[in-house]
């Protein structure tokens, strides 16, 4: 089941994460990997975690994604390795939430862009000739399998930054789509 979006405003939020270019073949198994490094990055680290997150980056006309697999978190931490800190953006947003099965967040992600495509609500993004980039665009974990086994009982929150008609996008493209098969930004390669 799928909530009706609604434009809200979030705060800054502290996160640390681990960034990826991967397709969405691939996404199970490297969130599988990414969160099991986050999580004893933060144990070792005596780091509260809050909701886990994904965020998207930028995508690519060929279906490549730029993400970050992440764990928010009550301040700013010093990372190790692929694992960086950071601050999410605060801003307007519009949200809406999934209650159900992660195999259908794609199709609950293609309704809030159809409800800000007929509502005239702009996503904060830059598109360009490789794909698009967002200022923020993410799904938080509320209820996962770290609380319930039951997949009907997930909920996840899909949050999307916007921007005024007049505001121009902020983001600059993270990286260059087609420069290469191997992400300077991970430490994984894609796989094909």
């Amino acid at each position: 089941m799928l909530t009706l979006p609604a434009k809200t405003r979030r705060k800054k939020q502290p996160y640390i994460y681990i960034r990826s270019r991967l397709t969405a073949r691939n996404m199970r198994k490297q969130a599988l990997v990414y969160f099991g490094e986050l999580e004893q990055f933060t144990k070792r680290n005596a780091i509260q975690q809050g909701p886990a997150l994904i965020r998207y980056l930028s995508l690519s006309h060929e279906g490549v994604m730029e993400l970050e697999f992440a764990y928010m978190t009550q301040r700013v931490h010093a990372g190790e390795g692929p694992i960086r800190s950071g601050v999410l953006p605060a801003g307007s947003y519009v949200s809406a939430r999934w209650k159900g099965p992660f195999y259908n967040l794609f199709d609950a992600e293609a309704m809030i862009d159809g409800w800000a495509a007929r509502n005239n609500v702009a996503w904060a993004s830059n598109s360009c000739q490789y794909g698009v980039a967002y200022d923020c665009r993410m799904m938080v974990f509320h209820v996962s399998p770290r609380h319930v086994p039951e997949e009907m009982q997930f909920e996840t929150e899909i949050a999307v930054m916007t921007r005024g008609a007049s505001e121009p996008a902020t983001v600059a493209m993270p990286f260059q789509f087609g420069s290469g098969r191997a992400s300077s930004a991970s430490h994984l390669a894609i796989e094909s």
